[in-house]
């Protein structure tokens, strides 16, 4: 082929033009794919993290139902129970375990999303014993239940609501474990 001297030119960068276009198109294309895949990965990995966090909550509240039995039995002594506890205490090497608060409280932060340090946070003028009946509602206890885990009589139930209620600053008419519940989701707390 002979090219004049302006053909020659055109002709080189007519050739480097078409290959910086090939580059430029194989590097998106390239790109493209990479970004496909990186989001694919990603969302294969938050699936497999939501369903670790599906089983880490069943486990949690499987914990949860567990510490409940355990007050109930607590609180209905007889030869059964006794043995059950005897029977306890050799797996676990330990009774200390049943009424324990401070295990208990934790147990209820993991299931509910750390709802009693954000009281103590939010809220550091409840004592600890209204932290500890803010666990039981937490925990799903009825009133007559709670009355009769902490050995009180209904109307001190009452009285407990209605004083952590006045700390809190909710209305009567609010229901108490709705409220905790919405703040252990992360509620705003000028919302609730």
């Amino acid at each position: 082929m002979n090219f004049k001297p302006n053909e020659m030119q055109s002709f080189i960068l007519l050739s480097i033009l078409s290959l910086t276009v090939s580059l430029l198109v194989y590097v998106l294309i390239h790109n493209h794919k990479l970004r496909y895949i990186i989001s694919s990965q990603e969302h294969i990995f938050a699936a497999k993290m939501q369903q670790k966090d599906s089983v880490v909550a069943q486990y949690r509240q499987g914990k949860l139902d567990i510490y409940k039995r355990i007050f109930f039995l607590t609180m209905q002594k007889n030869r059964e129970n006794d043995s059950l506890f005897q029977l306890y205490s050799v797996v676990f090497g330990t009774t200390d375990f049943l009424l324990n608060w401070d295990a208990f409280s934790s147990l209820i932060d993991e299931v509910h999303g750390n709802a009693l340090s954000r009281l103590w946070k939010f809220h550091p003028n409840l004592s600890v014993d209204q932290v500890n009946f803010c666990c039981l509602i937490l925990a799903g206890f009825t009133m007559p239940e709670i009355s009769a885990i902490l050995h009180i009589k209904g109307n001190s139930v009452r009285m407990k609501k209605w004083s952590i209620r006045e700390k809190l600053g909710i209305s009567g008419e609010t229901d108490l474990y709705l409220f905790l519940i919405r703040f252990s989701e992360g509620e705003a707390i000028e919302k609730l």
